[in-house]
């Protein structure tokens, strides 16, 4: 159908750095309880590593080293990215994964959360690889541009359909009764209902009962489908901050990189459509990309290894 369930509950973030050792280098930050900030550092020869944030979150990050000279870049979430983490971009960067608050070995968005925290924790990152280039998907895609708003820590950031609202383009009406089917333990009740608000108007058409049955269906055939219930209530809090950003897309005349805004020709979404007529007109250094065949999951599940060509050859333009 060219579409596929969950639209927006994304996971990762990919940076680009030069760091060109073999070895990934393991940094805590904390305070003393004087309130003094401390920083510990120590090389790690896995391709893993965790940064802990001075208010003891921890952030999950994993390094992927390109060998030679190369430059890096860090990709944000969006949803797995596993194309610019093992196809054409990995010869010529070396790329830096980052999972997001409430996702993988990274803590948990606590209280307060707001899309800041995610800036915040990408900086930390990009102040600890020295990343240069920053890709996201979806929600990562926004955290992307808010980031890059008044930075210059930044040189290039590609964003896949990023999740920009416009005009109400992202409603969230849907929500009330979202939350009220979470509250009451009926998640995949939950997980229906976002999942019919979020989807292309041919796949409205379907009447919850049968959407809950294929969901059903799939997570049986496809159980790492089952983590998106334990995504939940990390999808409100982000959707949360989408609507609080609506029609905001003007800030981005603040951003200092040179951006590639990418999209799929098959993402029958109004938002997207939005997208691609109002930030390339406020982004002052910004092109774009359509991909005529793929659709919102296209960096992702369709043809990561395509968008990874292209995003690897504009950030070595």
């Amino acid at each position: 159908m060219g579409w596929r369930m969950s639209r927006d509950i994304p996971a990762r973030l990919l940076l680009a750095s030069g760091r060109t050792s073999c070895s990934v280098r393991q940094c805590e930050v904390g305070r003393s309880a004087h309130g003094q900030e401390w920083r510990r550092h120590h090389h790690d020869r896995h391709p893993h590593r965790a940064l802990r944030r001075w208010d003891d979150r921890q952030l999950s990050l994993r390094g992927r080293r390109a060998g030679g000279h190369r430059p890096a870049r860090s990709p944000l979430p969006g949803r797995r990215l596993r194309g610019l983490r093992g196809g054409p971009g990995r010869e010529r960067f070396t790329v830096h994964t980052m999972e997001r608050r409430g996702r993988g070995g990274s803590g948990p968005q606590g209280d307060g959360y707001s899309i800041a925290r995610e800036c915040e924790d990408v900086l930390a990152v990009q102040s600890e690889t020295g990343a240069s280039l920053l890709v996201g998907h979806s929600y990562g895609g926004l955290i992307a541009l808010e980031v890059a708003r008044n930075n210059d820590s930044f040189a290039k950031a590609a964003v896949y359909e990023p999740g920009v609202s416009i005009d109400g383009s992202m409603p969230v009406d849907w929500m009330p009764g979202y939350e009220k089917k979470f509250a009451d333990g009926k998640r995949l009740d939950a997980l229906v209902q976002f999942t019919l608000a979020d989807a292309p108007a041919r796949i409205r058409r379907i009447p919850p009962w049968l959407m809950k049955a294929m969901v059903g269906l799939l997570m049986i055939i496809q159980p790492g489908y089952r983590q998106m219930l334990d995504l939940l209530l990390q999808n409100a809090r982000e959707w949360e901050e989408v609507a609080r950003l609506d029609s905001s897309y003007e800030n981005y005349q603040e951003v200092s990189a040179s951006v590639l805004l990418l999209y799929g020709g098959r993402s029958d979404s109004k938002a997207v459509d939005l997208m691609v007529e109002r930030l390339p007109a406020v982004i002052p250094r910004c092109e774009t990309k359509e991909f005529p065949e793929l659709d919102h999951f296209g960096i992702e599940r369709t043809a990561p290894r395509t968008v990874a060509q292209v995003v690897g050859d504009y950030f070595l333009k």
